[in-house]
């Protein structure tokens, strides 16, 4: 299973920000133009939202946009700099060590100062004074 950092969704969901938020953003427009100034005094129901839809997925679910969208996050063409480790540092403030873990490590002896996974982070390491 693949997880993602806390808080960096905008980071990683590429189509979350340039294709579902402005595909929102039609479906709320359509909804005004195309269905509420048609029909006035007529309420939205499941049948109409259809046509909001429609109209909604052309504006948004264009290939350009997806394309840029790809190119602005670096999947294509490559580019692993896009994002620095500063980027993802609001994730750190849920790094937690696992507890469970600790204390199977540290009854087994095996628990060490050098071990990553049960040392507590100094508060510099943990959080970025802006």
């Amino acid at each position: 299973m693949l997880t993602i950092p806390p808080r960096t969704s905008n980071n990683l969901q590429l189509l979350d920000v340039s294709v579902l938020s402005p595909f929102q953003t039609f479906y709320a427009e359509a909804v005004k133009l195309v269905f509420l100034i048609k029909n006035p005094g007529k309420p939205l129901t499941i049948y109409n939202v259809s046509e909001c839809v429609a109209y909604a997925y052309r504006k948004a679910m264009n290939p350009l946009s997806i394309q840029n969208a790809f190119r602005k996050y670096g999947i294509f063409p490559f580019d692993q700099g896009i994002f620095t480790e500063t980027d993802f540092l609001s994730s750190e403030a849920t790094n937690r060590p696992n507890p469970e873990l600790c204390n199977i490590l540290k009854q087994s002896n095996l628990a060490s100062s050098s071990n990553q996974q049960c040392s507590t982070p100094s508060i510099s390491e943990s959080f970025y004074f802006w």
